[in-house]
């Protein structure tokens, strides 16, 4: 019978938010800032009609 081994740990390499790859690190911040901008413009639109509707009209 063959003796049985446990398999071997290779070192395996992940991507972590320490050691980013170049391009995926830029293409993540372009994202994350056009996130942030549809972020900021829907803000802004419901703080816009907020007011709007919530102003006495003469």
């Amino acid at each position: 019978m063959k003796k049985f081994s446990p398999p071997q740990m290779k070192e395996v390499s992940f991507p972590t938010p320490y050691t980013p790859h170049p391009l995926s690190s830029q293409e993540n911040q372009e994202r994350i800032i056009i996130n942030q901008i549809v972020y900021l413009e829907i803000l802004c639109y419901f703080i816009v009609s907020f007011f709007s509707f919530s102003t006495p009209k003469n």
